[in-house]
């Protein structure tokens, strides 16, 4: 088998290396192979081959294996985009989105490397929305947290720049701006979860009625129990205290300070 290395200038081959078939055929499989290295250096060398040694055959360089897709746009969890302005800073654009300059920074740390200066034209992503607080020379985060009335360190939970001490929260904010999360991003939390639309809120009570309802007429009611009840459960088989409370939805301290006596089978119970 004869061993053929790549020549730059393939006019200088002998001929009978030239147009041998390993030769040829080599070339041939380059060019009708996608995964080749086939290019239009192999190509010059194939057509030189065909006008030379009375042979012909396809010397077009194949198609890519695949497409050169469009870059797709950087990832936005908001979905929201702003483009800057001359003279914009970070608190510029914070105060006109309702967003943190902290996090409108950082969430573009690519295109956005000061806030002090940026350059008009690029086109940012908004973090989310939240509640803002604008800082003052004189505050720290627990005095923003007082005034606010949220829990102690909040703030810093909010803002993730923040150190544990606090001891950033003024310079961070002469580079990023005054505006400072004191709620969680994309909204306020209460801690109570709304109901469905439609429906009211019941007020609070403490688990007493204010409306008796007699026992059943057809069930003993078990000793003790009181007959200041709202509504009655008749015990069945499978019943245990805990099932009963989780069905009837009271407080266990409350079932058993109405019910005394809880032995009883096929009794009213006041749940």
């Amino acid at each position: 088998m004869l061993n053929f290395t790549v020549v730059s200038d393939i006019s200088k081959m002998p001929k009978d290396e030239l147009c041998h078939t390993c030769n040829i055929r080599r070339l041939a499989m380059m060019q009708a192979s996608q995964y080749s290295i086939y290019d239009e250096f192999y190509k010059e060398q194939l057509e030189y081959v065909y006008a030379h040694c009375g042979v012909s055959g396809w010397t077009d360089i194949p198609p890519p294996l695949s497409e050169d897709l469009p870059a797709e746009a950087p990832y936005c969890v908001t979905g929201k985009r702003y483009t800057t302005k001359a003279g914009d800073t970070c608190e510029s654009i914070a105060n006109s989105t309702s967003v943190s300059g902290a996090a409108l920074c950082l969430g573009n740390q690519d295109i956005l490397p000061s806030c002090l200066h940026i350059n008009a034209g690029i086109n940012v992503c908004l973090p989310l929305t939240c509640e803002t607080f604008y800082v003052r020379p004189s505050d720290t985060c627990l005095t923003i947290e007082k005034a606010l009335g949220l829990d102690s360190g909040k703030v810093r939970t909010y803002n993730t720049w923040i150190n544990t001490a606090c001891t950033n929260l003024q310079d961070a904010t002469e580079f990023y701006g005054k505006n400072t999360y004191v709620s969680p991003q994309g909204g306020t939390f209460t801690g109570i979860v709304p109901p469905p639309a439609g429906t009211s809120v019941p007020d609070l009570v403490d688990g007493y009625t204010r409306n008796p309802t007699a026992p059943p007429a057809d069930m003993p009611v078990a000793d003790g129990t009181t007959l200041n009840c709202g509504k009655w459960h008749v015990v069945d088989g499978g019943d245990t205290c805990s099932t009963i409370c989780l069905q009837e939805g009271i407080a266990t301290s409350l079932f058993h300070a109405v019910n005394p006596s809880l032995s009883a089978e096929r009794a009213a119970l006041c749940p």
